[in-house]
């Protein structure tokens, strides 16, 4: 017994004896079944490290360190080719679920995604989505007819088609009075670009032509002047233009020059005037000092600082556009000009506007239209000057039974040598426009003593020169110059 065993010992000590010196590692691949690592304290599957290796069999795995967070696993799809895994999968656990949400949109609150319907505005589904409403409120569905627009119905809280009528005439009645005011209040057709007509009493009745008429451009207040005190009846109508005063447009135009656009003066606030705002180089505004056109390309503004007392906006001959007071302190911009100590439009300068300032602030009302296209100068004959009038054209001249005219002219003569007592032979001198009779003032040089000289007309244009020595002794008079005039009228 005690052999067998100690040779049973022996032989399993033979056995074992490799498995004491070193530990054999195990293929799992074929040495295993059903491995199951869920009670591991820890396991790494795949390759770790910072680079892809350069070679990869099919599938493998490599956890890229490197790689942003959630892009870190590769895997080797084909021979030598890493793919990150999960790259083009979509998240389709975010996306809710779409059940019973037919026509809706996907969106999100801010926070999680989720499935809405088109509101506020917009209904139906987004491929046929209409238009339901207009900041909240509701438009009809109604087709609209040919011409008509949107316009609100405060009847039934609508947006409807509508027709477009042109804003109505208004018209007022006036009796024995030269100013006419209408309140934009009082008319309604709340625009500037205003079509005024006044017509007097008779039967038909006459065309009136006011001599100013303005409007205000932010209370749409209208004022009419007469030059003598009219009775009759103003229409005032709306549908004449486009915004911006004198802007073409509506198909009637302005009627009235003073509701052109050229130079006209426009209350930007109660510190700022602006002139010309329609000048351009499309339109240039054009002032005419005789032969010479100016064409007026930008607008100018006109800045009130202090003071009360009227404003006077006036061109001047070199083209210039000025503003003048004699109360107030102003500003020009680019294109005008400041004058100061002026109560008046000055002479030989073309009007444009007035306007009235209250306690350093311009008058809301207090514009008052100068500019004309009809004007005319008087010209008046003083003393002397008679002005003939073709209808065409006046010529001023001399009213030589006032003022007397003077035909002049000179000559260098020589007499030579005269004995004492005699006189010489007579010389002319060239005067033109002298004729027989007229009165000459004669012009002597300076004579030898005992010397004196006669002139006369002697013919059209000529005067005759004769000098006689009377000293008593021979005497040479040479070359000397003598002065003829001739004196017409008073």
């Amino acid at each position: 017994m005690r052999i067998s065993l100690w040779r049973t010992c022996s032989a399993i000590a033979v056995v074992c004896g490799c498995g004491l010196s070193a530990q054999t590692k195990v293929d799992l691949h074929t040495q295993s079944k059903n491995v199951d690592f869920s009670n591991a304290t820890a396991t790494k599957p795949a390759r770790v490290g910072t680079t892809l290796p350069a070679t990869c069999g099919q599938g493998e795995f490599y956890f890229l360190t490197t790689g942003p967070a959630g892009q870190n696993v590769y895997g080797c799809s084909v021979a030598n080719i890493w793919a990150l895994e999960g790259a083009a999968i979509p998240q389709t656990s975010l996306v809710p679920s779409e059940t019973n949400d037919a026509g809706f949109f996907l969106s999100t609150d801010g926070t999680n995604p989720l499935w809405q319907q088109l509101g506020g505005d917009l209904a139906g589904a987004p491929s046929t989505v209409s238009v339901v409403g207009l900041q909240g409120r509701p438009v009809a569905n109604t087709a609209p007819g040919d011409g008509q627009l949107l316009g609100w119905s405060a009847a039934s809280t609508t947006w409807l088609p509508v027709t477009v009528k042109p804003p109505p005439n208004f018209g007022t009645s006036f009796s024995g009075t030269t100013v006419l005011a209408i309140p934009g209040t009082q008319h309604n057709l709340n625009t500037p670009n205003l079509v005024v007509s006044c017509y007097d009493g008779a039967s038909p009745a006459n065309l009136i032509e006011p001599s100013h008429v303005t409007v205000n451009q932010a209370t749409y207040d209208v004022a009419i002047s007469f030059t003598q005190p009219q009775t009759g009846r103003c229409v005032v109508n709306g549908s004449g233009g486009e915004s911006g005063v004198g802007a073409g447009g509506g198909g009637s135009g302005a009627s009235m020059a003073a509701q052109l656009g050229d130079f006209t003066v426009v209350l930007t606030n109660s510190a700022l005037l602006t002139v010309g705002a329609l000048c351009s180089l499309a339109t240039p505004c054009n002032v005419r000092f005789g032969t010479v056109t100016y064409s007026i390309t930008q607008s100018s503004t006109v800045t009130l600082s202090a003071g009360s007392g009227t404003a006077y906006l006036y061109l001047t001959s070199d083209g210039t556009l000025n503003a003048g007071s004699s109360s107030l302190t102003l500003g020009c911009s680019a294109g005008c000009q400041v004058q100061s100590n002026v109560s008046q439009f000055p002479v030989n300068s073309i009007p444009v506007f007035t306007w009235n300032s209250v306690g350093g602030a311009w008058a809301g009302g207090g514009g008052s239209d100068q500019r004309a296209f009809l004007s005319a100068k008087v010209v008046s004959a003083g003393t002397g000057v008679v002005i003939v009038d073709s209808g065409v054209s006046s010529t001023l001249s001399v009213d030589s039974s006032v003022v007397p005219t003077y035909l002049t002219g000179s000559a260098s003569l020589t007499f030579g040598a005269l004995a004492g007592g005699t006189c010489s032979t007579e010389q002319s001198v060239s005067v033109p426009g002298a004729n027989p009779g007229d009165g000459i003032a004669a012009g002597w040089p300076a004579l030898p003593p005992g010397f004196i000289g006669m002139m006369r007309v002697s013919g059209g244009g000529a005067v005759s020169v004769r000098v006689c020595n009377f000293s008593g002794a021979p005497a040479t008079v040479g070359a000397m110059t003598y002065l003829a005039t001739i004196v017409r009228g008073a």
